[in-house]
């Protein structure tokens, strides 16, 4: 893996001696079609599912193919990068891979866009978010390290993308790029998941039991959860057969508090995330 950006170093050598490493024109104009290559960091399923799934099957009911790629899988990054009009990229940070593979898309003439729906390239939103105080100092610190690979990742692009109007206004801080909202949705799988729910053979098999769920995609959620756990304590308290529900990353140390504070109303915690 450490050799990873050295993958097009002999490619690049053989174009550039047989006079073939720039292309003209365009691949968008040569083609008559439009292929997004998205290069993403897809660790984090809700990310994928969110950011990378459900924006490739958008596109793909507009009649724009799309090839997405975990960035540590180099060849196949490589492979969709060969036949794209479009570099879309998710999350990515600048390391020599994906400067590499910046630079084959230049090569290539593609216009790059940039996506993200964290501020990972922000100090100050990072220094005065709450949901950090959850976390480890060595994680916060990290978090605050690795800030200025995202923010040269970012402005290397021509168009950015952001998932929140208060995500875009707090980017605009940072840049000086065109910067633009794309918001999570609900695509057809959720909502048919959720028409399944609410269905009359679902309503049947009810047993009584009203659950409430706080869902939390990534660690230090307990902040948000504090801010209205005295809310949710006295209305769980309220009633012998109300339930909360805990789905994704939780301390469970906490979750032990807020049993107690609930009259030991019972509190699952579904960790459906890793």
């Amino acid at each position: 893996m450490h050799r990873d950006h050295m993958y097009l170093g002999k490619v690049w050598q053989t174009l550039a001696q047989k006079e073939a490493f720039h292309i003209s024109p365009a691949p968008a104009v040569l083609r008559q079609r439009r292929k997004i290559a998205l290069i993403a960091d897809m660790n984090l399923p809700q990310c994928r599912k969110y950011r990378v799934e459900q924006l490739a099957g958008f596109w793909e009911t507009q009649g724009v193919d799309v090839g997405y790629a975990h960035y540590q899988d180099v060849p196949r990054c490589v492979s969709v990068l060969q036949d794209a009009t479009h570099l879309m990229e998710y999350r990515l940070q600048n390391t020599p891979v994906t400067s590499m593979y910046r630079y084959e898309a230049h090569r290539l003439r593609l216009p790059i866009l940039y996506d993200l729906d964290d501020p990972l390239f922000s100090v100050s939103a990072y220094e005065t978010y709450q949901n950090m105080s959850a976390l480890p100092a060595s994680m916060k610190l990290h978090f605050l390290s690795e800030a200025p690979r995202y923010l040269d990742m970012m402005n290397g692009a021509d168009l950015i993308t952001v998932s929140t109007p208060g995500m875009a206004q707090h980017t605009r801080l940072y840049t000086r790029r065109p910067v633009h909202i794309r918001r999570n949705f609900a695509d057809a799988l959720t909502l048919e998941a959720g028409a399944q729910a609410q269905a009359p053979q679902a309503r049947q098999r009810q047993d009584g039991v009203f659950r409430l769920a706080f869902a939390s995609g990534s660690q230090g959620h307990e902040a948000d959860f504090a801010i209205i756990q005295e809310q949710v304590s006295a209305f769980l308290a309220a009633a012998p057969q109300r339930r909360l529900m805990i789905l994704g990353h939780f301390d469970t140390d906490f979750l032990q508090r807020l049993a107690k504070a609930s009259r030991n109303t019972p509190v699952h915690h579904l960790c459906a995330l890793s």
